[in-house]
């Protein structure tokens, strides 16, 4: 399995974002900016959340938070790697099952879940999202069209058909680059949380 990735400290935060090391306190304690605090307290935040955070106040994005490629985790997708590793680091498990259980050890920035008859895609969305240790993964869901309002309601970052692997790489470059909309008609992708 992947290891974790480093995250970006306060410090490093505040240079991205041109703002005092003093914001992004305020920013990460009045829920701005999702974060996460090591043992000691001191504060980490996921590439992709500041990303948005820039694209949302419409400030540059720094190259550096750019560069680094976007870890996907693809559930019951063999194919995956060949389709999407030119692009992303694909780490490929062999079912949804799979993939919630090791989603932790995995730490990838996006989450593509085809459907399952046997499971509440939106209950899995909702709950990836509420939990402190998944609510940075982004859920990309390939599914039918019919379903895609409420994956999106959610908190799914985009419904993809099945069959499309264009429109799948395309949600996946909307959020490593922290577009909050996607250009291309045929994929629905939803602003991140809080997002006014």
């Amino acid at each position: 399995m992947s290891e974790a990735r480093a995250r970006l400290t306060a410090v490093e935060v505040a240079r991205a974002c041109g703002v005092d090391l003093k914001t992004i306190h305020n920013w990460a304690d009045k829920g701005k900016l999702r974060h996460t605090r090591t043992a000691g307290r001191h504060l980490r935040f996921h590439r992709l959340d500041v990303v948005e955070l820039l694209r949302r106040h419409a400030h540059p994005v720094p190259d550096a938070l750019l560069a680094q490629r976007l870890r996907v985790c693809a559930a019951g997708m063999p194919h995956a790697r060949r389709a999407l590793g030119r692009r992303f680091d694909v780490v490929d498990v062999a079912d949804a099952i799979d993939a919630l259980v090791s989603l932790a050890t995995i730490d990838p920035d996006a989450l593509v879940l085809p459907d399952a008859a046997w499971m509440d895609d939106a209950g899995v969305v909702e709950r990836l999202g509420a939990n402190d240790v998944t609510a940075h993964v982004r859920v990309v869901v390939l599914c039918d069209a019919a379903r895609d309002a409420a994956l999106l309601r959610a908190g799914a970052r985009a419904v993809v058909p099945h069959d499309d692997a264009g429109a799948l790489r395309d949600a996946l470059d909307a959020i490593a680059f922290g577009a909050l909309t996607q250009p291309r008609p045929r994929v629905i992708v939803s602003a991140p949380r809080g997002t006014p």
